[in-house]
């Protein structure tokens, strides 16, 4: 076999192969086990999230997945901070410096479960956050597994997956040519 043809061989593999990592990074939701190894944040964030559904809990700076629930609020606050209403505005207000607070712990005051938007089963948390240099606040968060999903799977695993796909398809056409 000529040396040309295995070089175009070889490059159409790579092609195939960054195509199917690009769509399975497109559909992590279908497979667990793959979003657990390419994004563990979000796997340690929704365990967290499952503790944090007791009322009582207490999410401490060092515990493991503190780090990952208090950048949600960062994310969370600067897209809510966009589609604001007015009724929101006051609370995104106090929010608006979350960035510079320097939380020290989380606590879950109530967790409900109730029938929200569209006859949806929901979960609403009240949480109370602590920081050493800003007042001590309560909020309510709808859905908060919403919210961690959105979170990771449209930012960091949205880009990944077109760059792989459109990588493969265009390494995989040049390999037609070649």
């Amino acid at each position: 076999m000529p040396k040309k043809n295995k070089l175009k061989i070889f490059a159409g593999l790579i092609g195939v192969i960054l195509i199917i990592f690009g769509w399975l990074f497109g559909n992590l939701s279908e497979y667990p086990l793959i979003k657990k190894i390419v994004i563990p944040k979000h796997s340690i964030a929704i365990s967290t999230l499952d503790k944090m559904n007791k009322e009582g809990f207490i999410l401490k700076r060092g515990e493991r997945g503190f780090s990952e629930i208090s950048e949600l609020f960062e994310y969370d606050i600067e897209l809510e901070s966009e589609d604001s209403t007015d009724e929101l505005q006051f609370e995104l207000e106090l929010l608006s410096d979350i960035a510079n607070w320097n939380i020290t712990k989380i606590e879950t005051l109530k967790s409900e479960i109730g029938i929200g938007h569209n006859d949806k089963v929901t979960r609403c948390l009240t949480l109370r956050i602590f920081s050493d240099n800003a007042q001590t606040h309560d909020f309510s968060f709808e859905n908060p597994r919403d919210w961690i999903e959105d979170r990771y799977n449209t930012d960091v695993v949205f880009c990944w997956a077109t760059c792989f796909f459109w990588l493969g398809v265009i390494v995989s056409v040049i390999c037609v040519f070649l």
